[in-house]
C-alpha cells in the first residue's frame, strides 16, 4: 500500500526569523519534515512555494 502526503506550508518565518533570532545568531533559516532523528526535504525558509 502507497500513501501520498502533501504538505503545504504558509506564513514561513524567512531566513532570517526577527530579532529574536538575530539577538541568537540564527539566520539561513530553513524548514522541513522530521523523519525519525533527522529533518529532511529542508528548504530555505523565505521559499516561494
Amino acid at each position: 500500500m502507497v500513501c501520498g502526503i502533501r504538505i503545504d506550508g504558509s506564513d514561513l518565518p524567512g531566513r532570517r526569523a526577527g530579532a529574536e533570532a538575530d539577538a541568537l545568531r540564527l539566520g539561513n533559516v530553513h524548514v522541513g519534515v522530521q523523519r525519525k532523528a533527522e529533518a529532511v526535504d529542508q528548504v530555505p525558509a523565505d521559499a516561494a512555494n
